[in-house]
Formats: C-alpha cells, sequence, structure tokens
C-alpha cells in the first residue's frame, strides 16, 4: 500500500519536523527502544540524523531526507559518512519524503551484499509511500503530525494478496487463476486505492527468524552473525518481492502490455504470463541449458534493454516452422511470429527485464513507458 488506509499524506517538507517525525515512528515499530537526535542542523552527525537504540541493544542510525528525489550518490555519500559514527550501528536507514524509487532499493541491497563481506551495517531506503505504511499500525504517530486525521475512523485501502510456493509456483489451477486475474484486474481498475501483495513463505520466515533473535536480551556472537546472515539474505529476496507487487498491476491492467496476446478479457492467457513472470522477476534463469535454443529479446530503441529465451523442442519447432529463415548463427530480419505459446513467455521476460533496467540504469518506470518499453512485443527477436 502507498497510503495511511487509503489516504494520501502530504510529503513533509520541514527537515526538522521530519527527523521528529522519522524518530518517532521507529520509536513505535522497535518498542522500549531509546531514540536520541543527533545534534542540531549543520553541526556533524556522521551521516545520521536518529539513533535508534531497541531493547536487545541493536543500535538502527536513521538519516532523514526531506527531498523530491533520492539519487544513489545521496545514499552513497551518508553511508560513508555512517561508517565513521560510533558506537558501531547494524543498521543504516535513509527515509526520504521522495517517491520509492526501486533503483534506490537496488543500491541499498548492493551495499548490504558489500558490506556482509566487511561485517559492515546493512542498508535499507524507505520513500514516502513505504513510510505511510509503516505508519498504519501507528496512528497516533500521524495523528500527531497530520491533526487534521484526528478523529477520522480509518479505513483500510483494500489489498489482494498472491501467494506464491517455495518452488515459486502458484498454488492455483488455471481456472482458478485465470478469475482472480480478471477479478483483480476490476478491483485495481475501478478507482479504488488497491495494491497487490505477494506473501511468499521464504521472506515469512525469514522475518520471523530475524524477529526472534531481535528478542534476545544478549545474543551470543553466533546469533548476531545468524542474524546478519538472515538480514543479508532479506535484503535480497525483498527488492525482488516488491518489483513483483509493481509488476503484477501492469500485466493486469495496462493495455500496452496486453496487447495483441492479451488483448482484452484473455484471462487464461494472463495467467500463463502470470506464472512465468513470478519466476522471471524472483529468480530468473542465469544459464541456457545445452539441449535448448536460447534467442534473445532486445528493445529496438534501448539496446541494453535485453533478455534471454531457452525454447525446448518442441518450441524450437513451432517457432521455425513460422520463421523458416530465422537461424541461431546468422539472422537477418525480422520474425513473422513468435506463436502464442512464446509471445506468452516473451510477455513475462520483457516485464521483469523492463523492471530490472529502470533499477539498475535508475530510469523511472514512466520514462521508459513513455517510450513504449511497455510494449514489449514489439521488440526484436534475434539469435542468442
Amino acid at each position: 500500500m502507498s497510503s495511511f488506509h487509503g489516504k494520501s499524506l502530504p510529503p513533509i517538507k520541514d527537515e526538522v519536523m521530519f527527523e521528529k517525525f522519522a524518530a518517532l515512528l521507529w520509536e513505535k515499530r522497535h518498542s522500549g527502544s531509546t531514540v536520541t537526535m543527533m545534534g542540531r542542523r549543520g553541526q556533524a552527525q556522521n551521516g545520521l540524523d536518529v539513533v535508534v537504540t531497541t531493547r536487545t541493544g541493536k543500535v538502527i542510525g536513521l538519516q532523514c531526507k526531506a527531498v523530491r528525489q533520492l539519487t544513489e550518490k545521496m545514499l552513497t555519500d551518508e553511508v560513508a559518512k555512517a561508517l565513521t559514527f560510533e558506537p558501531t550501528i547494524e543498521q543504516f536507514v535513509l527515509v526520504t519524503t521522495a517517491p520509492h524509487d526501486a533503483a534506490m532499493v537496488t543500491a541499498a541491497q548492493r551495499l548490504s551484499e558489500e558490506h556482509s563481506e566487511r561485517d559492515l551495517f546493512t542498508v535499507a531506503v524507505f520513500g514516502w509511500e513505504d513510510l505511510q505504511r509503516l505508519a498504519e499500525p501507528h496512528p497516533e504517530v500521524v495523528h500527531q503530525f497530520f491533526p487534521e486525521f484526528n478523529g477520522v475512523t480509518a479505513v483500510a485501502a483494500p489489498s489482494v494478496e498472491l501467494a506464491i510456493e517455495p518452488d515459486l509456483s502458484i498454488a492455483m489451477d488455471d481456472l482458478e487463476l485465470a478469475l482472480f486475474c480478471s477479478e483483480t484486474a476490476t478491483h485495481l481498475s475501478n478507482g479504488r486505492r488497491g495494491s497487490i501483495e505477494v506473501v511468499f513463505g521464504e521472506e515469512t520466515q525469514l522475518r520471523r527468524e530475524i524477529a526472534q533473535l531481535d528478542a534476545e536480551e544478549a545474543p551470543t556472537t553466533e546469533q548476531r552473525m545468524h542474524r546478519s546472515n538472515l538480514n543479508a539474505a532479506l535484503t535480497r529476496i525483498e527488492p525482488k518481492l516488491r518489483q513483483l507487487e509493481l509488476a503484477i498491476p501492469i500485466l493486469l491492467t495496462d493495455d500496452d502490455v496486453r496487447s495483441p496476446w492479451l488483448i482484452g478479457p484473455n484471462w487464461p492467457n494472463t495467467a500463463t504470463v502470470l506464472r512465468a513472470l513470478v519466476h522471471e522477476i524472483v529468480k530468473p534463469a542465469t544459464s541456457s541449458h545445452p539441449d535448448r535454443m536460447p534467442i534473445k529479446i532486445r528493445s529496438p530503441n534501448i539496446p541494453a534493454i535485453v533478455t534471454y529465451l531457452d525454447l525446448d523442442a518442441h518450441e524450437v519447432a513451432n517457432f521455425r516452422a513460422r520463421n523458416p529463415d530465422f537461424s541461431p548463427n546468422y539472422f537477418l530480419g525480422g520474425v513473422f511470429d513468435l506463436g502464442n505459446e512464446l509471445g506468452l513467455r516473451a510477455i513475462a521476460a520483457g516485464i521483469a527485464q523492463v523492471f530490472r533496467y529502470s533499477a539498475g540504469h535508475k530510469v523511472p518506470l514512466e520514462e521508459l513507458r513513455a517510450k513504449g518499453e511497455l510494449s514489449v512485443y514489439q521488440w526484436n527477436v534475434e539469435p542468442a
């Protein structure tokens, strides 16, 4: 969800007020914690505005940025400053009034992985939409800084859950999943502030184990190391699940994505793409199978947006029947027809690659949409 119980909160523009908001929110999130504001504006703060010490002794450092846009340089600069803070923190959190940005989440994930190798703190970024979501269990925080919400009965924003099995399958038969796609598309398109929530057992288990270790009054060195490893695993999987939550509504409602194979209410085909999309975003294939023929699917406008499909024997036969001039060694010209089955897989791979490119190159998704990059069915097909 990207709002406070369905009501969008205006970003706090005053930096001092925003720091106080973040401090109180983190204090409520960690019951029994001690919160310290780090100095006055202009003083050296070692990359931290707020320090939270939980009742278990975990030290969390917050850097608050009341800005309209956050850059990766701003993040890396503040992380570098926090390395000099004493005592050592276990988690660095940059909170900002800027919108949620998948590229910044990916940058934080990369820094966390680098820090894990050096036994340093993890890194996280929370945009304004994320902060509103975190505030939902603590309405007293919102009411203190947004008095217009006092006395207003909160109405939960409608959301739809999609459960993903450990093997990344969806535990519905084809008809049930087609109905899920149809109903969810209506839910997302009728003007309500709905959202998709992906429920993945691996993420749930990681959070549960981390919470158990956080509850230890005096964790051993082994427990602290285990907690660090769990946090590193969470930072790897969490951004991908959040990307999936953003990609599913596009698949279900965006007319560019839904043509031509998904044009109109073609929910059985949409269900097929959704199954493939889960795999492509969460754990895409990293290498080609030797018994399959790989082909390359590339954006005609941005050559760096490229992904691959491995065709099995059945797919190869159908693909070559439609495109007899295609050769895996040399090919010049356009592909006549991907075919329905291969076209559906190409849509899933294309959507996933657009999100990866957006995050990795810090290009807003809306900018790629304006350039037509979500029309993945129009991409070039080339030999791999």
